[in-house]
């Protein structure tokens, strides 16, 4: 069974992270067309939330606000953060609210899409270091090595 799959690789230095949420507006404009030209998808996450089960419908639940307490203008920033992932954006901050951005830990998480169908068995033969992604050959097949920029 071949597949295209989607990886997703997280960063948690929180140099790395206060660096890019203290970015400009420009600087962060910058960064954007330089991820979409280089077909890059990054997201800078602040925001508290959890994952559901896949069986429950996947996706991720805010868990900023108690869920009868949430104020009109964050669930507009919610829906707008749905509109950018189902559109692809390339770079996305889905930052906490305002009033509890001070000290909040977060993580980067980069999606890496290898261009190349590969089989369920090729994925258990992946390895990741740190400038590269690994492909160990299939018998008869030829490995792959995809190294960050």
């Amino acid at each position: 069974m071949l597949g295209k799959y989607h990886f997703y690789i997280l960063d948690f230095d929180q140099q790395r992270v206060n660096a890019l949420l203290n970015n400009t507006s420009e600087e962060r404009e910058a960064l954007r067309a330089e991820l979409a030209e280089a077909g890059a998808r990054v997201k800078v996450v602040t925001r508290q939330s959890y994952a559901q089960e896949e069986g429950v419908g996947g996706g991720t639940v805010d868990a900023e606000y108690p869920a009868r307490r949430v104020p009109p203008e964050w669930k507009d920033h919610l829906r707008a953060l749905a509109q950018q992932e189902k559109q692809g954006a390339s770079l996305i901050y889905d930052e906490a609210p305002e009033e509890r951005r001070e000290g909040r830990w977060g993580f980067v998480q980069s999606e890496l899409r290898l261009g190349r169908e590969i089989s369920l068995v090729g994925v258990s033969g992946m390895g990741l270091s740190t400038d590269c992604v690994l492909l160990a050959p299939e018998p008869g097949d030829s490995g792959m090595v995809w190294y960050f920029e």
